[in-house]
């Protein structure tokens, strides 16, 4: 489960970050709600990944403009005020189609909406999540992998 606890024996047991000419990768964490972005943003820090955090897609975007070919993976949640992450991925594809996108829910897939593989994401995560999948996850979409 998403626990801060769980920070002192991260660095442990995550797996390696991929280096990128001595740099981090940066990851966009979308999320309306407050705890789950921090936590998550602390787990990535503690990890050593550089994070950049938004409430909305509509913020999400803004920041994807500004800094999106520092942005290795967005990790998105679906269901958020203003633009939720459905039409937030949709918008991030059309900028950029290569663009690694993790969907971080605590909600299954509503009814009419679409699939996973149908957005186009690289991976799934249901919350509450455990933070070694988290981290596995987020390794393997950044070696180029889909996990859904």
């Amino acid at each position: 489960m998403l626990s801060l606890s769980h920070l002192d024996t991260i660095s442990s047991t995550a797996p390696t970050v991929p280096q990128r000419n001595a740099t981090k990768p940066t990851l966009l964490i979308v999320d309306d709600e407050e705890a789950v972005r921090s936590v998550t943003k602390r787990i990535l820090e503690s990890c050593g990944y550089r994070t950049l955090t938004a409430t909305q897609g509509t913020e999400a975007v803004a920041l994807y403009v500004e800094q999106g070919p520092d942005i290795s993976v967005v990790l998105t949640d679906l269901h958020m005020p203003d633009m939720g992450g459905v039409e937030a991925i949709s918008v991030l594809r059309q900028m950029n189609p290569q663009v690694k996108i993790i969907v971080v829910t605590g909600a299954g897939s509503a009814l009419g909406a679409p699939s996973a593989s149908e957005m186009g994401v690289q991976a799934y995560i249901k919350k509450p999540f455990d933070v070694a999948h988290l981290l596995v996850t987020l390794h393997d979409v950044l070696e180029g992998k889909t996990v859904l």
